[in-house]
């Protein structure tokens, strides 16, 4: 149905730009209709039809051309200008919107926005977990994990103001995880952050987000419920 409506928009684009080749050539024709000058004036008009977008008689292999090209750079313009073509643009840009971010169905978190589900209680972290129901489209309340980063740092010698440990932790225990896209692990991380894309806590495994020595072993320290 787009290619079609591309190309019947097209043929009207067509028509409105050769009329006025069209009508300049007639008046030429009728002008000279005596002596050698009916033919070099048909031979002008040719010419001007070429560059106004093609006489009726040649428009429709180049409306074929564009039909099997209808996203094509020359037959976006003749969409913008026209009112009538907003649904074909919006489809034409839909698929980004609905192409799947590898997370499955769960809707994006935004970073920060689940810092204050995290809880200290001396150096134990607490997170509160919540799991997506795809068929009430909500997210379900989960028993938390504790981890005790106070233990797994003296276990391991790490310092313990030198890592974000929800941004760290997390990270951990989502890739323990099964069937977890590596990018819903980020998200999360990012959402348990209160100081994510600030100073020394980037879009990345660097600064305080960087996986300290001996990581593997943070995940004997945490404890569900």
């Amino acid at each position: 149905m787009l290619t079609d409506a591309y190309k019947a928009q097209d043929d009207l684009f067509a028509l409105s730009n050769a009329y006025p080749s069209l009508v300049g050539q007639l008046a030429r024709e009728s002008a000279s209709s005596n002596g050698n000058g009916g033919g070099s004036g048909s031979g002008r008009g040719g010419g001007g039809g070429g560059s106004g977008g093609g006489s009726p008689a040649t428009k429709p292999p180049s409306t074929k051309k564009q039909k099997s090209a209808p996203t094509s750079s020359s037959s976006r313009p003749n969409s913008s200008s026209n009112p009538n073509s907003k649904p074909a643009a919006s489809a034409s840009s839909s698929p980004p919107a609905r192409q799947p971010s590898g997370a499955g169905d769960k809707p994006v978190i935004a970073p920060k926005s689940l810092a204050e589900k995290c809880t200290w209680s001396g150096r134990n972290l607490k997170f509160e977990r919540h799991y997506y129901d795809a068929q009430t489209k909500s997210y379900v309340a989960l028993p938390p994990d504790t981890v005790d980063i106070g233990g797994f740092c003296q276990a391991t010698g790490t310092d313990f103001n030198a890592y974000c440990w929800p941004y760290v932790a997390t990270m951990l225990l989502q890739s323990l995880a099964n069937n977890n896209h590596p990018q819903h692990c980020k998200n999360l991380a990012a959402a348990r952050c209160k100081n994510f894309g600030a100073g020394d806590h980037p879009d990345a495994a660097t600064g305080k987000h960087a996986m300290p020595p001996q990581i593997a072993q943070l995940k004997n320290f945490f404890r569900r419920g």
